[in-house]
């Protein structure tokens, strides 16, 4: 049975998936609407998509940990975030997902900083014209909503499967 997190997280990524037809449908039919249109559509569009993962990441980690340390202690975070295969040899994907959402709520601020910064560099992603875009599509491979939804769920289950304690995954 499915949790309210992937429940909701469902249904925000069907009505993000259908936006993201939208656009391609006007690429598609409007003369007018470029790639350059589409690619400024869709990274709004997936910012929102990277948002909503980041919530369900860390509603994940709070379901996981030791109620009695709430809040959450940033190095469980760090640390329940690296919980999941190294991807391209940098980062995990989850890691991944949570630089993205944090670029895109306050990239209208200027240029990241800290450990977001970090994890943007490690994929040359603020070399990019849409870093967003290009954070989806390094991510998924597919470029599919879907793609993204399934390995949340699996990576749910997979912390479900480990355990917190004191703040550490073990």
């Amino acid at each position: 049975m499915n949790s309210f997190r992937e429940n909701y997280l469902e249904r925000v990524l069907q009505k993000m998936d259908e936006l993201m037809d939208s656009h391609k449908k006007m690429y598609d039919e409007a003369e007018w609407y470029d790639s350059t249109f589409f690619f400024e559509d869709a990274e709004e569009t997936l910012g929102f998509v990277f948002v909503a993962c980041q919530v369900f990441i860390l509603g994940t980690i709070a379901d996981c940990a030791d109620r009695s340390e709430m809040p959450i202690p940033t190095k469980a975070k760090e640390k329940a975030m690296k919980n999941a295969p190294q991807f391209n040899g940098a980062r995990t994907k989850i890691e991944l997902i949570n630089s993205v959402a944090n670029y895109y709520k306050h990239k209208d601020e200027g240029t990241p900083l800290g450990e977001t910064k970090k994890i943007l560099d490690c994929y040359k992603l603020l070399d990019d014209e849409f870093p967003i875009s290009e954070a989806f599509r390094i991510i998924t491979v597919d470029e599919k909503i879907d793609s993204l939804a399934k390995f949340l769920y699996d990576w749910r289950n997979h912390m479900f499967n480990c355990k917190i304690k004191n703040g550490l995954v073990v």
